[in-house]
């Protein structure tokens, strides 16, 4: 029993972990406009006071597959929803103009369910309202770099701080020095370290931004950039009940689409869909398991 309360906890932390990214799938724009021909640059615009919120939604499903050991694990099938307003404020404003961007996280609530059983709301409750509590403060420049990461909020608020923004990967591009054009792009490189209960890893993301042309919403015109985001995962050995211990490692793909108001120089929408492959090995006297986790994850992230 304690074999299979390890890979259960872990199985939830995971999730949690790996909430990553857009609902009903990533789809370009029907219409695009593609006739400009000039290099365009791209910068994000601070003003002292200014507050926005987005919305944001997350569905993950995760299988759990035994695929070889002797343990008496099932298989496991969990769904996971989160919904949380993101309001981000600008405290203040650098001669340089990079701004102090404060973030908290409102109306948030998430919903778990494995098999066909969902997880008492009651059970969930500690858990979001830690989640509530998380205060983020960040520099960041004009051209999207951060700097200065501070965290408040509960104990193990940071590492459910970076679960978060795990979730938000692809939606706040650090824009290239140069201008460029329709067609072109760059790459950035996003490496995050987190850690669930004895579960502790690094993940590290490399997107490809294209900067496919512009659309309008709302008669507001926004660029519009294609993400693809290739994940590569490798977790520390760790020890849990009785001596046990887990080894992890894996791979995820995804694509999304990022839409960009230029001229306000502020992020109007980003969607994306990561797949991910999670290889588990857990081990405990004399004993061993193998598991494959499969995710599927959408997320959207749209200001209000």
């Amino acid at each position: 029993m304690r074999h299979i309360h390890l890979v259960r906890v872990a199985t939830i932390g995971l999730a949690l972990l790996f909430s990553a990214t857009a609902l009903a799938g990533p789809k370009a724009p029907k219409k695009l406009d593609t006739k400009e021909k000039e290099a365009q640059t791209f910068r994000y615009k601070h003003k002292p006071g200014s507050k926005t919120s987005f919305t944001n939604g997350v569905i993950q499903e995760l299988d759990l597959e035994v695929v070889g050991g002797d343990m008496p694990v099932p298989n496991t099938a969990t769904r996971t929803a989160m919904t949380a307003t993101l309001e981000l404020e600008t405290t203040k404003v650098l001669p340089d103009g990079n701004g102090q961007i404060v973030t908290t996280y409102k109306d948030l609530d998430i919903e778990i369910s494995q098999g066909p059983t969902a997880i008492d709301k009651a059970k969930l409750a500690p858990m979001i309202d830690q989640l509530k509590g998380i205060k983020s403060s960040v520099l960041i420049t004009p051209r999207g770099e951060q700097k200065d990461l501070k965290i408040e909020g509960a104990p193990g608020a940071q590492n459910m701080n970076e679960s978060l923004r795990s979730a938000l990967i692809g939606a706040a591009p650090e824009f290239p020095v140069k201008g460029i054009k329709i067609g072109e792009g760059w790459e950035q490189k996003i490496p995050l370290k987190m850690s669930q209960g004895p579960i502790s890893m690094a993940m590290d993301f490399q997107i490809k931004y294209t900067f496919l042309g512009y659309t309008t919403v709302k008669k507001t015109r926004l660029a519009v950039f294609k993400m693809s985001i290739e994940l590569a995962v490798k977790g520390k050995p760790a020890s849990g009940f009785g001596g046990q211990t887990m080894k992890l490692d894996g791979t995820g793909k995804g694509l999304g689409y990022l839409y960009f108001d230029q001229e306000a120089g502020a992020l109007y929408k980003s969607e994306v869909e990561m797949s991910q492959v999670i290889n588990m090995d857990v081990s405990a006297q004399g004993q061993s398991q193998k598991m494959r986790m499969s995710m599927k994850t959408e997320a959207t992230m749209a200001r209000k």
